[in-house]
This record gives structure tokens, C-alpha cells and sequence, in this order.
């Protein structure tokens, strides 16, 4: 469980006795290897800026209860790649936000910008305490944003999942699950002068074309 959460005045102290209560009577999904926490891919312009979301699914099995989460994530140092945000604004559609709203505070630690970060959030403040999650689900963890820095070069930034990542279900025990890390493509962006000697060279070979047709 993340320590350095910020819980509403005796709301984690409540919570916790009901979940443990829960958990002595047997109630609640139980743990499971078929859960998959996931960066999901993305790619931005060099000087641009992209995003992209943390996700946790339900590869067969189940059903697997989630009740507290923390999400570790770096990038390399000196790729020109930094972190500027992170939240629980995930895809609605493909992947809507596990609790469906950022329940306890702070979201995420440190401040950005910065290369490594933890995000986490907990459900045990709410009832059920926890969400169950059937084969085939799909959940929003977090959503990161990012910014590249300008002349940064065409590359590939892996994003990984740090050690420091975990799911607890409702009885504060551990869900097990595997990590698969992503990337972040970096695209070149043309220099002006370049651009202008293609813009050049495709007006010529337009003003070539058009003497052939007439």
C-alpha cells in the first residue's frame, strides 16, 4: 500500500476495519496471476507533446478485486523526454478510469516535470471497497502527459514499470500480476530550410508535369 497517500481525517481508518472485516468472512474476489498492468504506446513530434495511459486488464481467469493501486513509472534520463502530468483522465471508452474518479490525494508524487514518478489511488473509502474485475475487463490506471524537448532526434523512449508498482484487493492482501512496459516514439520534425527545398523541388516537379500535359 503506497504510504505517502493523503487520506481524508479517519476516512482510511474506517475503510480499513470494514475491508478487513470483509476479508475475515471470506468476502471478496480472490487474488489471481491473469491480471496485466500495461503502458500503452504513443508517439509525439519532436519540441511536441503526447500522452498515453496505464492500464490494467483481466487477460483470462478472474474475477480479481482491486481496492488500492500504485503505478511506478521512468523514462531513461537525457532523452530529451520528461513527465508533466499524470491523473485519472484514461479513455472513457477503451479503458474508463478503475474507481471512476480520483477518490483519495495526492494522485501522484513528485512534482513535474520529472523522469519517475508514482501515481496511486484507493477505493477503500467506498463502498464496496473495492472494484471486482472479470476476464475481459479492461481499467485506466493513470494517464500521463509528457513533453519533448525541441531538436530532440527521431528515437524510441521506453517507459517502465518499477518495482515499486502494486495491487491490493479489499483484505489489504496483494494481487498478483505481470508488467508489460511501452514506449514512446519520438518523430523528427523537418528543419525549415529543409522543408523549404521540399516545397522546391515539388513545385518544380509540378511545374514539370504540367509542360508534359500541355
Amino acid at each position: 500500500m503506497d504510504r505517502n497517500r493523503v487520506w481524508p481525517s479517519g476516512a482510511r481508518v474506517v475503510g480499513v476495519a470494514l475491508a478487513a472485516g470483509l476479508g475475515i468472512f471470506g468476502m471478496g474476489p480472490a487474488a489471481h496471476a491473469d491480471l496485466v498492468m500495461q503502458v500503452l504506446n504513443s508517439t509525439a513530434p519532436s519540441g511536441g507533446t503526447g500522452s498515453f495511459d496505464v492500464i490494467l486488464k483481466e487477460v483470462s481467469g478472474g474475477p480479481d478485486g482491486v481496492s488500492t493501486d500504485n503505478v511506478a513509472l521512468s523514462i531513461p534520463s537525457g532523452t530529451g523526454v520528461s513527465f508533466t502530468g499524470a491523473d485519472g483522465n484514461t479513455n472513457g471508452i477503451s479503458e474508463p478510469y478503475i474507481y471512476g474518479a480520483v477518490l483519495s490525494s495526492p494522485f501522484s508524487s513528485p512534482g513535474f516535470p520529472n523522469v519517475a514518478f508514482q501515481a496511486g489511488d484507493s477505493t477503500l473509502t467506498t463502498l464496496p471497497f473495492q472494484v471486482t474485475i472479470n476476464s475481459g475487463d479492461v481499467f485506466g490506471l493513470a494517464h500521463v502527459t509528457y513533453a519533448v524537448a525541441p531538436g530532440t532526434a527521431a528515437k524510441v523512449v521506453n517507459v517502465s514499470l518499477g518495482s515499486n508498482c502494486s495491487l491490493e484487493d479489499v483484505s489489504s492482501i496483494a494481487d498478483s500480476f505481470t508488467k508489460t512496459n511501452g514506449t514512446i516514439t519520438v518523430t523528427a520534425v523537418p528543419e525549415p530550410a529543409s522543408a523549404g527545398l521540399l516545397a522546391v523541388g515539388g513545385a518544380v516537379l509540378l511545374q514539370r508535369r504540367r509542360r508534359r500535359l500541355a
